[in-house]
């Protein structure tokens, strides 16, 4: 009977033992999904993407038509960046891409440059800078790929997409700026169909510049560039269809598109006062770019015709 009683006395001491432990691991547990839960609170009340806080690194869908690795980048005419605007992009056709769809020829074997402004900036899921541009008139969406992804890295351009995006977090940090206040920017980058999936300022025809390959302020040009302000003089504007556009430069080039994104008139401007004859076009607003002859930005404007 004694032996007995020491028996149960010794399962009793057992189950008070796993039961301490079991108590103690799930405290244990507990205070570590708290630590947890609260570090995560810290990082959304810091101002990441809430998307951010769980990113992979790139991302699936399109995603070598995006950093050019697909097997028809070397189509891509890099060499020619063309002239263009936020207008003139949103204008081309609307298309709406399969996820794994090859490049789109011959709008995806674009590269141009536009002058606009930035209004939003967000840190995706896929580890992208998100950047929203517009004209003032209409917005359109902007990407830099994170070259810390070996599938961006892979990437000829891996180079141009660090530099892009020393720029990005340099002017706007690392988290989500829905009202960006900067100085207008030069942004080149290649034209891609995006399939819609609520991106924040998406163009309305799905057209992106994705990947962006060079991003700057207006105002710091480069030597062989001059701003607007100083180098070209547009008069008189509004006129009656002709207009007189002087530069400083000896060369130049200048395209004009209507709010269609319709190229109306290209041409070669000279050192001096050129006059650009718009009479047999619709009344109405049109966007113009000057390069120079060796294709850097000069200047972006709107004419007027009454």
């Amino acid at each position: 009977m004694k032996k007995l009683n020491t028996l149960s006395r010794l399962k009793k001491f057992s189950l008070i033992i796993v039961l301490a432990i079991g108590i103690t691991a799930f405290l244990s547990f507990t205070k570590q999904q708290q630590a947890h839960s609260k570090a995560n609170l810290e990082m959304m009340e810091d101002g990441d993407d809430d998307e951010a806080l769980s990113s992979s690194c790139g991302g699936t869908e399109r995603w070598s038509e995006k950093v050019f690795t697909d097997a028809d980048a070397g189509s891509i005419d890099f060499a020619h960046p063309h002239p263009s605007g936020v207008s003139h992009l949103v204008g081309l056709p609307t298309v709406t891409p399969g996820s794994s769809q090859a490049r789109i020829q011959p709008q995806e074997d674009s590269v141009y440059t536009v002058i606009c402004t930035i209004t939003e900036f967000r840190p995706e899921s896929d580890s992208d800078c998100h950047l929203v541009i517009t004209d003032g008139l209409v917005t359109m969406v902007a990407e830099v790929p994170d070259p810390g992804c070996s599938s961006v890295a892979a990437s000829p351009y891996k180079a141009e997409f660090i530099t892009c995006r020393d720029w990005v977090h340099t002017n706007l940090g690392y988290n989500i700026n829905t009202s960006v206040s900067l100085p207008k920017v030069v942004i080149t980058g290649v034209s891609y169909y995006d399939p819609p999936h609520g991106q924040a300022g998406a163009a309305p025809n799905n057209m992106e510049l994705h990947s962006v390959i060079d991003i700057h302020f207006l105002a710091t040009t480069g030597v062989n560039n001059i701003t607007a302000s100083s180098g070209v003089n547009v008069f008189p504007n509004p006129s009656n269809g002709v207009f007189n556009i002087s530069i400083i430069q000896s060369k130049a080039k200048i395209s004009i598109y209507n709010m269609l994104g319709q190229d109306v008139y290209s041409g070669d401007l000279a050192g001096g006062t050129n006059s650009i004859d718009l009479t047999g076009h619709a009344k109405g607003m049109y966007l113009y770019n000057v390069i120079s002859d060796e294709g850097v930005f000069i200047s972006s404007g709107k004419l007027m015709v009454n």
